[in-house]
């Protein structure tokens, strides 16, 4: 995992942990200071693909921690 994944991974659960729910791109583009949408959903495709999160396309706030997720952020 990249250290942008990593980052990326750690502000989902911290939102997680404030709000009650999943953050959309554009949160994570804000809290991260990514200059596009583009960087955040690569980083996060990039995190289904390795199994760390779960996310349904089209619908909002759909990103969710896998169990494997959860123990490399805890």
């Amino acid at each position: 995992m990249t250290k942008a994944q990593s980052n990326v991974l750690k502000e989902i659960k911290s939102f997680w942990n404030d709000n009650g729910y999943s953050p959309s791109f554009v949160e994570l583009q804000i809290k991260l200071g990514y200059k596009s949408l583009s960087g955040v959903h690569k980083h996060c495709m990039q995190l289904v693909k390795r199994g760390y999160i779960t996310h349904m396309p089209y619908a909002q706030r759909s990103i969710e921690l896998t169990q494997k997720g959860t123990s490399y952020v805890a």
